[in-house]
């Protein structure tokens, strides 16, 4: 299984555990962001297939640029990965168009589960 990935989010050591854990399962990392304004331009200069995206960043927020890079890039599967989980947050996630919701902390499992999800799903789309 073959992707291009990005990761943004402001904590180094979270971006380096995504990055380990999405590259041994067929991943390519093609860069990564620790604001949204940084996100943004990222996207937009790779296109990758699919986005880990934090909510809590600097200048930008992830629940600010959710529509923004599905208008860059509208294939692009978002992940959000974040430690905020209040129903509030999730109603709005909800009505936006995520993948998926991991919640820091998490395990290489619950990762790799999601990845082999949606990455299956996407080959399937394509055969």
């Amino acid at each position: 299984m073959k992707f291009r990935f990005v990761v943004i989010d402001d904590a180094v050591f979270i971006r380096e555990i995504l990055k380990n854990i999405t590259e041994g399962v067929g991943g390519q990392c093609v860069g990564e962001a620790e604001n949204g304004r940084d996100a943004l331009e990222l996207v937009r200069r790779t296109l990758p297939d699919l986005a880990f995206l934090d909510l809590v960043m600097p200048l930008k927020n992830g629940l600010e640029i959710i529509d923004e890079l599905k208008e860059i890039w509208p294939e692009m599967k978002i992940v959000i990965c974040s430690t905020l989980d209040q129903p509030d947050i999730m109603k709005k996630l909800s009505e936006k168009s995520v993948t998926g919701y991991i919640t820091k902390p998490f395990s290489k499992i619950e990762i790799e589960e999601l990845l082999k999800k949606e990455m299956t799903a996407r080959e399937s789309k394509n055969v």
